[in-house]
């Protein structure tokens, strides 16, 4: 079962990212990296255009 990061911060991210077994979990690593980027991106588009 893979964790669900949905309800995670964008810290607690960076920390996953940081730390997470990269070997031993190739894909979801990968899946991973993209949720964080889109995070990302939907924050930086909130700053930005905040409504």
């Amino acid at each position: 079962m893979e964790p669900n990061y949905d309800g995670y911060t964008l810290d607690e991210l960076h920390d996953i990212y940081h730390n997470v077994d990269r070997d031993k979990y190739p894909e979801r690593f990968k899946k991973f990296v993209k949720l964080l980027s889109l995070k990302t991106s939907l924050k930086k588009k909130t700053l930005i255009n905040p409504k």
